[in-house]
């Protein structure tokens, strides 16, 4: 028999083999993917002008992307759970490529709301797929850390793509950006095809001793999680009261960080009269915060094994900044400093919950409440830039939406919390 302290080390040994083959390429995928959403909101104000736009219609060509998302995320997630990630995440990625390239060549509004929301129907097994994926690969201590590093896509999109947005919008226009930022998507999403690994024992680069020790330390994990859940079915995985609630808590959270992210360009430019090229690399700088935060926290996350603290102090950091932003809505740094708090609150809880997430179930139960959750976020997200650009439209000014936001992240706290406590107690 292999001494345990063997098997951990051939296990650590495939672990950051799989790190360096699979969380690299994810991520070069996610930053594309985010390019698009962040492309979106550097348009606005130019779109508005060149297509007559009024912010609600501008407000809802932004949430309808989500509600494209909603269409498909839960299918389309299952599919690829069921038909394999390696087959089917390049067809979603090629897809979302596609139609964010032609948002470059819309003629009005209509044109406007039918390509984002073809974006977004193709986008929505997207985020999903992946968090499933990793959980196939990651074992549960590594894989707040997997997530943390593949998520960092995020902030390295903000990094990189928000002054390379403001910069081409503000010289070249909104339409070339779209497409300029496109194209690599579709190039990317051909490549995914000959490169991703759909499991460890499909894998060439992990030897036979690699292959075995990882399977068994899943497979360990597997058992134990359906000896705890008793094997949940998807239905009764679904209608679980943590699925549920946490469900509820992620549609308030994706709310509040899409609204202020799809807005915060334009609360910028309106406050301050910067240009969008000055702003895109204040929006970089918060995104090179929002890195470094994801990456240690996701790390104490995973070294002491907690989750739900992790994800609630992120919560009130975004609560402390909606406060800020409603109290002092006319002095311009606090206004950014409340607006970038949002953002570095909400990122910094990504990984530990979706960690959270993948421990409560396994197999296509797992997959399908990743999905339902990110799918009831995707309301939310739909919801957010929706109603926030009526309230400006209603109102002529941000207040109503700080003062929304604010609200909203109450309840989200109250939420996780709520399962925290009744998780304890039923120990």
């Amino acid at each position: 028999m292999v001494p345990e302290s063997s098997d951990k080390e051939v296990i650590n040994r495939a672990v950051r083999k799989a790190w360096v083959r699979l969380i690299p390429f994810l991520l070069i995928a996610l930053i594309l993917y985010n390019f698009d959403k962040a492309s979106f909101t550097f348009a606005i104000p130019d779109m508005e002008t060149s297509l007559r736009l009024t912010p609600f219609i501008a407000g809802l060509a932004a949430g309808i992307f989500f509600f494209g998302y909603l269409t498909f995320s839960i299918p389309g997630t299952y599919l690829t759970q069921k038909r394999g990630v390696k087959l089917l995440l390049p067809v979603w990625i090629v897809g979302f490529g596609v139609f964010a390239t032609l948002t470059g060549y819309v003629q009005n509004a209509v044109e406007l709301l039918v390509i984002r929301y073809l974006v977004g129907f193709f986008e929505g097994p997207f985020a999903p797929s992946i968090t499933y994926f990793i959980s196939t690969w990651f074992p549960r201590e590594q894989r707040a850390l997997a997530m943390s590093l593949y998520l960092l896509g995020i902030p390295i999109s903000g990094i990189i793509g928000s002054p390379i947005q403001g910069w081409l919008v503000e010289f070249y226009g909104w339409r070339f950006m779209f497409i300029a930022l496109g194209v690599p998507t579709i190039i990317l999403g051909l490549l995914a095809f000959f490169y991703l690994t759909e499991r460890p024992n499909d894998a060439k680069w992990l030897s036979d001793d690699e292959k075995r020790a990882l399977l068994n330390r899943l497979l360990e994990e597997r058992k134990s999680i359906e000896t705890v859940t008793g094997g949940y079915s998807i239905s009764r995985a679904v209608r679980d009261w943590r699925t549920i609630t946490l469900a509820i808590y992620y549609f308030f959270a994706a709310l509040n960080f899409a609204g202020i992210f799809v807005w915060m360009p334009t609360i910028l430019y309106l406050a301050s009269k910067l240009g969008l090229y000055y702003i895109g690399w204040i929006l970089g700088g918060v995104w090179f915060v929002v890195l470094v935060v994801m990456v240690v926290w996701g790390r104490h996350s995973d070294r002491t094994g907690e989750r739900f603290n992790h994800v609630g102090v992120g919560v009130i950091i975004s609560l402390i900044g909606a406060l800020m932003t409603y109290l002092f809505p006319t002095n311009v740094l606090i206004l950014a400093i409340g607006l970038s708090l949002i953002i570095i609150g909400t990122m910094m809880g990504i990984s530990p919950f979706w960690a959270l997430i993948t421990q409560l179930f396994t197999g296509a139960a797992s997959a399908t409440v990743i999905a339902l959750i990110d799918w009831v976020g995707n309301v939310g997200s739909f919801t957010g830039p929706t109603i926030f650009g009526y309230f400006e439209g209603l109102t002529g000014n941000f207040i109503l939406v700080y003062l929304t936001t604010f609200v909203f992240y109450i309840i989200a706290l109250a939420l996780l919390y709520t399962v925290k406590y009744m998780a304890e107690k039923r120990r």
